[in-house]
């Protein structure tokens, strides 16, 4: 293998794996406002992995872009808009969420009660926010569009089913959180769908 294609293979590797890597330390999973927000105000390293998270996804989003060049048009367009909804979307709820929530943490602990009160409404509403919601799941729709994109292209005919259905099963397990369990596992997933499709060699011309 010629190291141009070893950069490349890296290239579309690394994203996944450094999601999974952040995405171990995140909180585990759990859709209750109020316990999120106990977690954003006493866990100090919050801030740190949502800012390691918008490299990441975006990354993540880059290598997607990427592997679109290599498939049929009308696949390839799919497979761009699912990237490039997610990196607008999600980065954005990724900052409202963790980069502006744990911003606000921070200043809060070193506050009064009174406004650290205050700000706790605040990161309340950030969460609670239909908008932020709203953002989080057109962003999250990003990465299943692209997975059937993905999917589609590389099982056409029956050429790399697995690798194609992985991809799906990854980015849709990614969707549904990037909190323990789902984000590690739908990166791991990501990540092996990646290796199958480079070893079977669908991805090694691209």
């Amino acid at each position: 293998m010629d190291p141009k294609t070893v950069l490349k293979s890296l290239s579309r590797l690394t994203p996944p794996l450094l999601v999974g890597l952040v995405t171990l330390a995140h909180p585990s999973y759990t859709n209750n406002v109020s316990n999120e927000l106990s977690r954003i105000t006493n866990d100090r390293s919050w801030l740190e992995i949502h800012e390691l998270l918008l490299v990441g996804f975006g990354l993540l989003d880059l290598s997607f872009m990427s592997i679109a060049k290599s498939l049929p048009s009308a696949w390839g367009k799919m497979v761009l808009v699912g990237a490039a909804l997610n990196i607008v979307f999600y980065s954005a709820f990724i900052g409202i969420d963790g980069v502006s929530g744990g911003l606000l943490a921070q200043i809060g602990s070193s506050s009064t009660n009174q406004t650290r009160g205050l700000i706790g409404y605040a990161i309340t509403d950030l969460f609670a926010s239909h908008l932020t919601v709203a953002i989080a799941e057109i962003g999250a729709l990003g990465w299943i569009i692209a997975g059937i994109g993905i999917f589609g292209a590389w099982s056409k005919n029956g050429v790399a089913i697995v690798p194609g259905a992985s991809m799906l099963i990854g980015t849709v397990t990614l969707a549904f959180s990037h909190a323990p369990p789902f984000g590690p596992a739908g990166s791991l997933i990501i990540f092996t769908a990646l290796v199958l499709a480079i070893r079977s060699r669908v991805l090694r011309e691209s």
